[in-house]
C-alpha cells in the first residue's frame, strides 16, 4: 500500500489509507479543527501543503521545486503569456477521484468509468480554456503534456465530473486511471500547476477532500481522505466521529527502538529496555507528552515501535483508527496489518526508512482509517505500531493514536 502524496506546486504531498485491512482510506484531521490530509497536494508537497499560487510573473515554469513563499516556480519550455488573475489561491482543485471503479459509480450510459472531480471554491465560474489535466509523470515538468479542458466550466462553488475512460468529447478524458496509483497534474494557463500523487487503491474507494476545496493540513484548514463509493459530482461531507474511545490521546504506550524480531507485535513480553509514557510521544515537536532521544544528529535511530492492549466488545458497528505519525507508520492488531503509510511494500526491518517525509501542519494531523469492527470483538487485543524516519538525520518524530468505535 503506497501512501498518496499530494504535492503543492507549490507542492503538496499525501496520505495513504488502508481499508480493512489494507486499504488506505484516510481522512486527515487537524488536531484542533478537523483538517486535512494526510493526502498532500503539491504546492509545497504525501506527505503536505496544498497549493500552487498563481504565478503572476508570466515567466515559464522550469519545474524547480517551489519555495512555498508564493513566488513563481520555475519553467518548462514555451511562451505562455500573462497569467489570468483568479480570486483564490486554488481557482480549481482536484476534489475527489476514484482509480478503481467497479460499481461505485454508474454513468448515464450504464458504464462504470474511473473518474476525477474538479471543484471551484470561488464565487465566480471558472472557464477551463487553456487548462490541462494529465496522468503522465512527465507533465509535472513539461507544460506541453496534458489533456485540454477547453470548453468546460466549473461553476462557482460547484463541481465538474470527468470520466477517465480514454474517451473523447466533453466530460471525457483521453486516459484511464490505474488502480496501482497515479500522479496527476492539473495545470492552469501560464503553467501554474497542482499535482496529486496517490498509491494503489481498492475497488470503489474514492480519495476526496473533506470539505469541498479544503486546503492542505499545513495550513490547518483541510483534509484529504478516503471513502467507499465517494460522492461524484456532489458535496463531500465528514461523518461524525464514533462515540467510544477504546484508545485515546494521552493513553500510555510502551515503546523503544524497533527490535527486528519476528512476532514482536504479538509477543507476551515487551522487548528488553523499553520505556512507557503517555502519547503524543516523540521528539523535536512542541506539545508532546513523552519525549524520546532519537540518537546522534548524524545517525538517528531509524525506527521506533509502540505497543498497547485494548479490551474489545461485542456488537461493534463501526471502528476507526486515527493516526498521527511522522514520518512513515505501520499499524498491526493481533498480528494483522491494518494499514501502512509512507512505507514501502513488503517486509520491514529496524533500518527501513519511510518513502517520504511529513512536514508542517501534517505533523499535528490525524489520518482516519476505517477498520473492520469484527476485529475488536470481546477479549484482550494487542495493538502494535512502528514509526520510521524519513532520513538518517531527521530531528523529529511523532506518534499518537486513537481507536474510536460505536
Amino acid at each position: 500500500m503506497i501512501p498518496m502524496i499530494l504535492r503543492r506546486d507549490r507542492r503538496f504531498a499525501s496520505a495513504a489509507r488502508s481499508v480493512p485491512l489494507r486499504l488506505p482510506i484516510s481522512l486527515l484531521i487537524g488536531v484542533a479543527p478537523m483538517g486535512c490530509s494526510s493526502p498532500k497536494v503539491d504546492s509545497a508537497a504525501h506527505g503536505v501543503a496544498d497549493g500552487g499560487r498563481p504565478n503572476d510573473s508570466g515567466a515559464p515554469d522550469s519545474g524547480a521545486a517551489d519555495s512555498g513563499d508564493g513566488t513563481a516556480d520555475g519553467g518548462d519550455s514555451g511562451d505562455t503569456g500573462p497569467l489570468p488573475v483568479y480570486p483564490t489561491e486554488h481557482p480549481v482543485v482536484i476534489n475527489e477521484l476514484m482509480l478503481n471503479n467497479d460499481h461505485g459509480y454508474t454513468d448515464s450510459d450504464g458504464l462504470h468509468p474511473d473518474w476525477i472531480e474538479l471543484y471551484n471554491p470561488g464565487e465566480a465560474d471558472v472557464a477551463l480554456d487553456g487548462w490541462t489535466l494529465s496522468d503522465d509523470p512527465e507533465a509535472v515538468d513539461d507544460r506541453r503534456i496534458g489533456a485540454p479542458l477547453d470548453g468546460l466550466v466549473v461553476p462557482a462553488r460547484g463541481h465538474l465530473l470527468l470520466a477517465a475512460d480514454g474517451g473523447t468529447g466533453p466530460g471525457h478524458l483521453p486516459f484511464a486511471l490505474s488502480a496501482g496509483g497515479e500522479l496527476l497534474t492539473l495545470r492552469a494557463p501560464g503553467g501554474d500547476r497542482w499535482t496529486l500523487q496517490v498509491g494503489p487503491m481498492p475497488e470503489d474507494v474514492a480519495l476526496r477532500r473533506i470539505t469541498d476545496g479544503c486546503a492542505d493540513a499545513g495550513e490547518g484548514e483541510g483534509c484529504l481522505g478516503f471513502a467507499p463509493h465517494g460522492t461524484p459530482g456532489a458535496p463531500n461531507a465528514l461523518p461524525p466521529a464514533p462515540t467510544t474511545a477504546f484508545i485515546d490521546t494521552g493513553a500510555p504506550w510502551r515503546f523503544g527502538a524497533c527490535p527486528g524480531v519476528e512476532g514482536w507485535e504479538t509477543a507476551a513480553e515487551d522487548p528488553a529496555g523499553w520505556a512507557e509514557g503517555p502519547a503524543p510521544i516523540g521528539a523535536g515537536e512542541d506539545g508532546l507528552r513523552t519525549y524520546i532521544d532519537l540518537g546522534p544528529a548524524d545517525a538517528r535511530t531509524p525506527s521506533w515501535c509502540f505497543r498497547a492492549e485494548v479490551e474489545g466488545v461485542e456488537g461493534l458497528r463501526r471502528l476507526e483508527l486515527w493516526l498521527r505519525r511522522d514520518d512513515g507508520a505501520r499499524v498491526v492488531l493481533d498480528g494483522v496489518e491494518l494499514m501502512r503509510d509512507l512505507l514501502p511494500e513488503g517486509p520491514l526491518d529496524p533500518s527501513s526508512y519511510a518513502i517520504g517525509t511529513v512536514n508542517g501542519g501534517e505533523e499535528r494531523a490525524y489520518r482516519i482509517y476505517p477498520i473492520d469492527p469484527a476485529l475488536l470483538g470481546p477479549g484482550l487485543h494487542r495493538l502494535a505500531v512502528e514509526v520510521h524516519q524519513g532520513s538518517p538525520t531527521s530531528g523529529d518524530l511523532t506518534f499518537d493514536l486513537r481507536l474510536l468505535g460505536e
